[in-house]
């Protein structure tokens, strides 16, 4: 069963810095658990320093179940087209960004968030090769 749609734009309040792959990411979330696992994750980078100029990320983890009967097997796919770019995430969720904007907004079910195995295997690659795909030198940003 698919979640209302207009109930899919939630308040974000939890929000913290973050190091991915030495680019700068501003996160906001509606889930604290979400927010201590990428910390606890990302923790051994965040002591380098930046390299790239930052984005902010927006996740919102819905509460939604897989079907029983579903593939375990989840395909990631990205697109990108000048400077929008979509990853998904299987019926699990997809993380859309904006270059030029400096933002990128993420749906996700609690699923694929609080499962060990689902977020290393999927969510955390898929958001370094976000963190990737937004890298603009540091240097660049001020002009």
């Amino acid at each position: 069963m698919m979640p209302d749609p207009s109930r899919r734009f939630v308040a974000t309040p939890i929000e913290q810095d973050l190091q991915v792959h030495r680019t700068q990411i501003r996160l906001a979330t509606n889930d604290e658990r979400l927010r201590d696992r990428l910390v606890a994750h990302f923790a051994s980078t965040s002591t380098l320093g930046a390299e790239h100029s930052g984005f902010v990320l927006r996740i919102i983890v819905e509460s939604q179940e897989l079907d029983p009967g579903a593939s375990v097997a989840i395909p990631v796919h990205t697109f990108e087209l000048d400077k929008l770019g979509y990853v998904t995430i299987g019926p699990l969720g997809f993380i859309a960004y904006d270059k030029s904007e400096r933002l990128a907004f993420s749906f996700v079910t609690t699923e694929l968030i609080h499962q060990d195995k689902l977020l290393s295997r999927y969510f955390l690659p898929a958001l370094e090769s976000v963190a990737d795909r937004m890298r603009v030198p540091a240097t660049s940003s001020a002009s």
